[in-house]
Parts: C-alpha cells; structure tokens; sequence
C-alpha cells in the first residue's frame, strides 16, 4: 500500500514532490505500431526500455531483436532512453552480468551513437541527470524485484530527473 494510501488524484498532486507517469506500450514486435503512436501522441520527456538479464544470459548475452527495434525508435524520435536492466539476481556469475552490460552499451552506441553508462551509486545519478539533456548518454540501471538491488538509485535518478518538454 502506498504511503498515499486511499486519497484522491488532487490530493496526490498536492502531496507530491514530482508525479512520473508511465506509458506502457508493448515492446513485442507486434506492437511497434502502438509503441509508435505512443511516442506521437504522447510527447514523451523519457523512454524507459526494460532489458531482462535473465534471457539475455540465457541467449549468450546477446539482446533481443525487439529492445533493439525499441532503442531504434526511440532514438528515430529523439526521446533520451533510461535503460533497466531487470532479474540482475537471477544471473549468477558476475563475468556474464558485466558481457550483458558491455553488450547493451555496444549496441547502445552502434545503433544511435549514445555512451551507456552502468549507474552503480549516488554520484552516477548526479552526473546522469547532469548529461541527460545532452542526449548523447544513456544511462543503464541493474535492479532487482528480489533483493531490491539498485532500485534505490533508480527511484532516486526519476526523482531529480528534469523535464525535457
């Protein structure tokens, strides 16, 4: 239960700091023309790609062609990508982790010349969200649903990130 409890959207804005709202549109490959229509009728500040380690590992660290279509599009429209690379506990061996994380940065680069960058602490986030208008970074979270592993700097990184529109 959220600390905001049972009240009212009005009652929300007003006791918040900042409100994100999330736009899920189907990553699959056959909903690009959803994720697409999202991106134009929405106006989007941000693109948030979710990656799961888990098949990535799975697949010998190679990325599935549908995250690759989505970086594509977002960088076609010129919204800055956020990357969450989800199930990081479920990867046991750190050397397949680390391949995972320099293959998302390779095909970051090679598919719209942006810098994946691995927030691992605090001072990441403030330099990211420095950077993050430039839109030539793309910041790449690990997190975990299990062990909470660093969804702390992700929620951290939503709440100082500025608007772009």
């Amino acid at each position: 239960l959220s600390k905001f409890g049972n009240l009212s959207w009005p009652q929300i804005m007003q006791e918040s700091s900042k409100v994100i709202t999330f736009i899920d549109v189907g990553g699959n490959e056959r909903y690009v023309k959803t994720l697409i229509r999202g991106l134009c009728v929405n106006f989007p500040d941000y693109a948030l790609i979710v990656v799961d380690a888990q098949k990535c590992a799975e697949k010998q660290c190679v990325i599935e062609k549908n995250v690759l279509d989505n970086f594509r599009i977002a960088f076609a429209f010129e919204v800055p990508v956020i990357i969450v690379l989800t199930k990081v506990d479920a990867v046991k061996d750190k050397e397949i982790l680390d391949d995972i994380m320099y293959e998302l940065r390779t095909q970051i680069w090679e598919i719209g010349s942006k810098v994946g960058n691995v927030i691992h602490n605090k001072k990441d986030i403030i330099l990211m969200n420095r950077q993050m208008q430039s839109q030539i970074v793309c910041p790449i979270f690990p997190v975990s649903n299990i062990t909470l592993e660093g969804i702390d700097l992700f929620m951290e990184f939503l709440n100082n990130l500025q608007y772009t529109n």
